[in-house]
């Protein structure tokens, strides 16, 4: 998936997210995908953790989206 991103000191807006159309083996994980972008699509702030977790909040969800770099990957 892709999608433009804005972002101004710590708030965040997400574009139109565009996605393959490939289908998962299992229902529940297209419906794991789903949640994730509807998510990602309400996103309103970020903020980078002193524990190196990124930190994305989102309209109406009470805990943030929490991603940390891949072990290895470079920035």
């Amino acid at each position: 998936y892709h999608a433009s991103i804005q972002s101004e000191g710590d708030a965040i807006t997400v574009g139109a997210i565009a996605s393959t159309r490939k289908m998962c083996a299992a229902a529940s994980l297209m419906n794991q995908e789903s949640r994730y972008l509807q998510a990602l699509q309400a996103a309103n702030r970020m903020a980078l953790g002193e524990n190196g977790f990124l930190y994305i909040y989102v309209d109406g969800n009470e805990t943030p989206l929490r991603f940390s770099r891949m072990h290895g990957q470079q920035a």
